[in-house]
């Protein structure tokens, strides 16, 4: 499962055919961080299905399904998640509704700390480094 995930996140920001459908076949896996990482991996490459790939982590019975979904949330910052996130304030798990509340005040603060120069995603690796897409193209920052 690590390899999985890690080769996920390898591709987050390669823009290729390839690429794409590696990280759709990884949304297949039955490995929570594999997934998470290919829904982050999708997000970063435009795909206008992550809404989907989002609510279906969420709604999904198993708790670390569920856990992935909050933390791929907070790692994207789209504030059109906060509702999805409300409702995870009332997930049975207890460390999923801990989750959702920290990743809703990180929706709150980014909302109020957006600039106005238009979007721009920043990520944070594995690693602690952080990764800017500033319109399409990766680089560290």
């Amino acid at each position: 499962p690590r390899v999985g995930a890690n080769v996920a996140e390898a591709l987050w920001g390669v823009d290729s055919e390839l690429a794409k459908k590696t990280l759709c076949k990884c949304l297949l896996d039955e490995n929570n961080r594999v997934r998470g990482n290919a829904t982050v991996g999708l997000h970063l490459l435009g795909d206008q299905k992550i809404n989907w790939y989002v609510r279906r982590l969420a709604k999904d019975s198993r708790a670390e399904f569920r856990q992935t979904a909050v933390w791929v949330i907070g790692k994207v910052g789209e504030p059109d998640f906060a509702p999805l996130l409300e409702e995870l304030l009332l997930d049975p798990s207890q460390e999923v509704r801990q989750s959702a509340e920290k990743a809703l005040n990180r929706l709150r603060e980014l909302s109020s700390s957006k600039n106005h120069t238009g979007p721009q995603h920043k990520l944070q690796n594995e690693d602690g480094t952080r990764v800017s897409d500033d319109g399409g193209h990766l680089h560290q920052i």
